[in-house]
């Protein structure tokens, strides 16, 4: 007799757009307000499964922190992220004003260096 075939599946799965993580890690990522601009735009019955009322309360009944440590927190997390911002925006025009220096140096008589 013969075996079976094994039967495989396959499971289409979603990645966010900006942070390339699956949409419910995006609120671990350092751009999760990009994040959830675009699984709005692109995916919007995901955005409802994720971010709908009831989805948001359930998260919240998990936690056992109070309101107020709560609002500290997300305050805390909103800062982090505008500075993590800040930071890219930072190098990145640190890297658009960078300039590459280039010097003959004279090593022994006729000898000659290019340091750069």
């Amino acid at each position: 007799m013969s075996e079976p075939e094994p039967v495989v599946t396959k499971k289409q799965v979603l990645y966010c757009g900006v942070c390339t993580l699956p949409p419910e890690y995006c609120e671990f990522a350092a751009s999760r307000k990009k994040c959830e601009e675009w699984l709005k735009g692109a995916h919007p019955e995901e955005y409802a499964r994720l971010y709908n009322d009831q989805a948001i309360t359930e998260k919240l009944a998990m936690t056992t922190l109070s309101e107020d440590r709560v609002a500290k927190e997300a305050a805390k997390m909103e800062k982090a992220m505008s500075k993590e911002e800040a930071r890219m925006a930072r190098e990145l025009e640190k890297k658009m004003s960078s300039k590459v220096v280039i010097k003959r140096v004279e090593r022994n008589k006729r000898k000659c260096v290019t340091i750069v």
